[in-house]
């Protein structure tokens, strides 16, 4: 087996990206470099304490590879190559979409504002996904898009769309708005328990959604059902069933 491939290559920037959950991760903007045969000019750094252990500096040489021959890394920074005048960066405490202050959540650091925007898009995004309500042609910009105008907040509005909504929106015509609201329209055909993994609820992943909309079969049983009552499913532990049970009680959730 051949050795990983390295490259040295500049940190220009640490942008920070907002997740559904409201979970901030930072992204190291890189100089693009030639890596193992594609072009990487980007870079997860997991949390505020990768950083800190790195000790980055924007501005800094840094040595990258690809992690499971895949996911574009850091390695280490070349410290003798750093400017006399660079310092630590120091991670911002204030969400990038929202303005919201940040919080520290364990290893990681959280934006707990439902209302911030960035969180209301990715959690759409993930509604619409292929492994959830699976809506073909809701894209992120095409999100954002209808979040910018307005159109919609959540993803209950998506239903309430028309395509006289949309047809005059850039990107759209008359085509391209029926075959959206009709591929909206056609996924209150898919199964409870896609719209229980679309939902975003804790710890939930498509088999645990499955055994769930096994037990439960409405989300209005779902939402009666009690921490007792998960745990006794085989595929359900106490961490998840709690977790679950809070979500489904928060007031955000209720309302969608």
């Amino acid at each position: 087996k051949f050795p990983a491939e390295e490259v040295i290559t500049l940190l220009k920037d640490i942008s920070l990206q907002v997740g559904r959950t409201g979970k901030i991760t930072p992204v190291a903007e890189l100089e693009p470099r030639i890596l193992e045969g594609t072009e990487v000019s980007r870079a997860t750094l997991h949390n505020p304490g990768f950083i800190k252990d790195l000790d980055l500096h924007i501005g800094d040489r840094v040595l990258i590879h690809k992690s499971g021959g895949i996911i574009p890394e850091i390695l280490k920074v070349i410290a003798p190559e750093r400017p006399e005048d660079s310092k630590a960066y120091e991670f911002p405490m204030i969400c990038p979409a929202c303005q919201e202050a940040l919080v520290v959540d364990g290893a990681n650091v959280r934006c707990v504002n439902s209302f911030c925007p960035a969180q209301q898009s990715q959690k759409i995004v993930y509604y619409a996904s292929r492994t959830a309500m699976d809506i073909e042609g809701l894209a992120g910009k095409t999100i954002e898009l209808l979040l910018a105008k307005g159109l919609i907040t959540s993803v209950a509005d998506l239903y309430d769309l028309k395509v006289e909504d949309l047809k005059d929106l850039d990107g759209f015509g008359e085509l391209s708005a029926t075959k959206l609201i009709n591929s909206i329209e056609k996924s209150n055909e898919q199964s409870l328990s896609r719209l229980i993994i679309a939902l975003g609820l804790p710890h939930v992943g498509t088999r645990t959604a499955i055994a769930i909309a096994r037990a439960f079969p409405s989300l209005a049983a779902l939402r009666a059902a009690s921490v007792e009552d998960l745990v006794a499913l085989n595929d359900i532990g106490g961490t998840t069933a709690k977790a679950v049970v809070n979500a489904l009680k928060e007031e955000n959730m209720q309302t969608l």
